[in-house]
């Protein structure tokens, strides 16, 4: 039974050790979308909704790491009070708030939406930028951190030893560009 190795490896997926570097990776994240919106940013472009609300999800330290849901599921649900087509238009738009809700605070918001931002024809060349430099120092951070919790993962996995955060960090870094 191969799937067994996922009991091997809980213990390892909440050790304080990779926790910590994920905390860090995620206080990272958070620091480097705040320096490029004083960097990038005039006036003007901070205070538009849509960079407002981005920066609501990747910055607001330490709120944005955790998860909560929006979820209001409309009264159109209800099969009695709403017709077949009103129901199916409820029903999509309380799970895209789910999906945007659940996605808004996880590490791949951060890589993903800026990518989706990029192609918004009605950007400014400085928003253009912002998202240019936030997501490329989101790529970098959770790469880096994430191969040092693969590396560890893998080692205490194949060879069921440990390994250190500095040499899994050193690891990481050295093999940065492949894992990019």
């Amino acid at each position: 039974c191969p799937w067994t190795i996922l009991f091997r490896l809980y213990r390892h997926a909440v050790s304080v050790q990779l926790l910590v570097l994920a905390l860090l990776g995620a206080w990272a994240v958070s620091m480097g979308w705040q320096v490029a919106r004083s960097v990038c940013l005039s006036d003007e472009s901070r205070d538009l909704p849509a960079v407002q609300g981005f920066m609501d999800r990747v910055s607001d330290w330490p709120d944005s790491i955790y998860w909560r849901p929006s979820l209001d599921v409309p009264r159109a649900l209800d099969a009695s009070s709403a017709s077949a087509e009103s129901s199916t238009d409820a029903a999509s738009s309380a799970l895209a708030r789910f999906w945007h809700g659940w996605l808004g605070r996880t590490p791949m918001y951060a890589i993903m939406e800026p990518i989706r931002r990029w192609f918004d024809p009605t950007i400014q060349w400085n928003e253009l930028a912002f998202y240019l430099v936030g997501g490329l120092w989101s790529l970098l951070v959770w790469s880096l951190i994430g191969g040092a919790i693969t590396r560890t993962a893998a080692v205490r996995l194949g060879r069921d030893e440990r390994v250190g955060l500095r040499e899994s960090l050193e690891f990481s870094s050295r093999k940065l560009l492949s894992i990019l």
